[in-house]
């Protein structure tokens, strides 16, 4: 079963066609990856006990919301089309190495760094796992952005079906992994879920 699943999957990549993750393993998984940060965090060991002396934050803090990110780019002019022109972000404001960017209630920050390494094409080829930044889209602009990145050539891997959402991960000029999140409709969700 789970080697037809794996060749299922395989098929629809290469097909373009959504794949189906096992979402209970997935699910799985990803809790135990928090948890394992959350114990090194709190500096407790896999035996789950607290190592002796004094804890290494006694102070918490409470983060409100993610107020910006930034992604090293080596051509600032090619990255601020990419970004404004294809994700709709506009310009707040520009300086000599870096371009600040708005788009719903964030802000992205271009750094320009000229020396930078295109990364290559083996972070599209298994995204899952890989540190990115995530943008949710309309459903409409989900599967637009099918049919653009397929067009303009842009690399990205097959959407992934997640049950109430798809993703698609794609990669800017530089590289950089990003990915859109698109939620299906509700009238579809009810239309796939079995009575």
């Amino acid at each position: 079963m789970a080697d037809q699943k794996t060749q299922d999957n395989k098929d629809a990549q290469e097909s373009g066609q959504p794949v189906q993750l096992d979402k209970a393993a997935g699910r799985q998984a990803a809790a135990g990856r928090q948890a394992a940060a959350a114990r090194e965090v709190a500096g407790v060991t896999d035996a789950g006990h607290e190592p002796p002396g004094p804890r290494r934050y006694p102070e918490r803090m409470r983060v409100r919301r993610l107020d910006h990110f930034g992604v090293d780019v080596a051509d600032l002019p090619r990255a601020e089309r990419f970004y404004t022109e294809l994700l709709g972000m506009t310009v707040r404001m520009r300086l000599e190495d870096q371009v600040l960017l708005s788009y719903g209630e964030g802000s992205c920050a271009l750094f320009l760094k000229p020396d930078r390494v295109r990364s290559g094409l083996e972070q599209i080829k298994n995204p899952l796992g890989k540190s990115h930044h995530a943008f949710e889209v309309s459903w409409e602009d989900y599967e637009t952005a099918q049919r653009v990145f397929a067009e303009r050539g842009i690399p990205h891997h097959a959407p992934i079906d997640w049950g109430d959402h798809e993703c698609l991960y794609f990669l800017d000029p530089d590289g950089n992994l990003l990915e859109l999140v698109g939620y299906h409709l509700r009238s579809e969700l009810a239309s796939r879920t079995p009575r």
